[in-house]
C-alpha cells in the first residue's frame, strides 16, 4: 500500500460575515496516498479552493484536522508551514499568477530561490524542468509571449520543479480550450505517472475528473464519493 501522505478527519471551515456566518466545509474527511491522482469536482462556490488552500497550509480549518505524513498542520510553527508550503507543496491554479517581468525560466526557478538554492543550480533545474514540459525552446520567452496552454506548462514546471510530494492544482485546465485543456492534463497525468508527484486537481471538467485514480465531489460543504453516498466521518 502506499505511504499515506494527507490525512483529513472532520474537516470544517467557517467564515464569519458580520451579521451571520458561512459553513463552506462541514465533517470533512478523506485521505491522499503518495502518488496518487485524486480529483475533487462540484459546484463553484463549494467549497473546492477553500479545501486546496487548507491542504496546502494557506488557511487554517475551524475545526477537525490536517495530517501531513502524522504531523498535524496546525501544530506547526510559522514557519514550519512556510517550509511545508515550499518543501513538500506545489500549487497550479486556473490564472497562472506567472511573473510578468521574468522569463520562463525565471518564473520556474522562483521557487527554488526562494528555497535558497544558488542561482547556477536553480536556473539548470529550472531548464531542465521546461524541457521535461516541452518548452526548454521558450525558456526565455515572457508570460506575454506565451500562449495560455504554454503558460499553463511553465505554471505547472514552476509546481514541480521543488520536488513536491504533493501538487494542488486549482481549475488548472479551467481558463483554457478544449483541446489546450486536454493537453495540460495529459501533462500532469504524464508528470503524476513519471515523477511519482501527488496530485489533487479542484475540477469542473467532468471527463478530465474520470480520467484521475479517484474522483470525490463536494456537496454543501460535504464530501461525497462519486455513487452517491456521504463519506461517514472517522473517529
Amino acid at each position: 500500500m502506499n505511504e499515506m501522505l494527507l490525512d483529513i478527519r472532520n474537516l470544517a471551515k467557517i467564515y464569519d460575515t458580520g451579521p451571520g456566518t458561512v459553513d463552506v466545509l462541514r465533517d470533512v474527511t478523506f485521505q491522499v496516498a503518495r502518488g496518487e491522482m485524486l480529483a475533487l469536482t462540484g459546484a463553484s462556490g463549494v467549497g473546492k479552493s477553500t479545501l486546496l488552500h487548507l491542504l496546502g497550509g494557506l488557511d487554517r480549518e475551524t475545526g477537525g484536522s490536517i495530517r501531513y505524513r502524522g504531523r498535524l498542520l496546525n501544530a506547526m510553527s510559522e514557519s514550519e508551514r512556510e517550509r511545508y508550503r515550499n518543501r513538500e507543496i506545489g500549487f497550479v491554479f486556473q490564472f497562472h499568477h506567472l511573473l510578468p517581468e521574468f522569463t520562463a525560466a525565471e518564473n520556474v526557478a522562483v521557487p527554488l530561490l526562494i528555497r535558497g538554492e544558488q542561482h547556477q543550480i536553480a536556473h539548470d533545474q529550472a531548464m531542465a524542468m521546461l524541457d521535461r514540459v516541452g518548452l526548454g525552446f521558450r525558456a526565455l520567452h515572457k508570460p506575454g509571449e506565451l500562449s495560455g496552454g504554454e503558460q499553463q506548462r511553465v505554471a505547472l514546471a514552476r509546481a514541480v520543479v521543488t520536488q513536491p510530494s504533493i501538487v494542488l492544482a486549482d481549475e488548472p485546465t479551467g481558463n483554457l480550450d478544449e483541446d489546450t485543456s486536454r493537453d495540460v492534463f495529459n501533462l500532469i497525468v504524464q508528470l503524476n505517472r513519471e515523477l511519482g508527484v501527488t496530485f489533487v486537481v479542484a475540477t469542473h471538467n467532468l471527463n478530465l475528473a474520470r480520467s484521475t485514480h479517484r474522483w470525490l465531489r463536494l456537496t454543501d460543504g460535504r464530501l461525497e464519493s462519486m455513487d452517491g453516498t456521504r463519506i461517514t466521518n472517522t473517529p
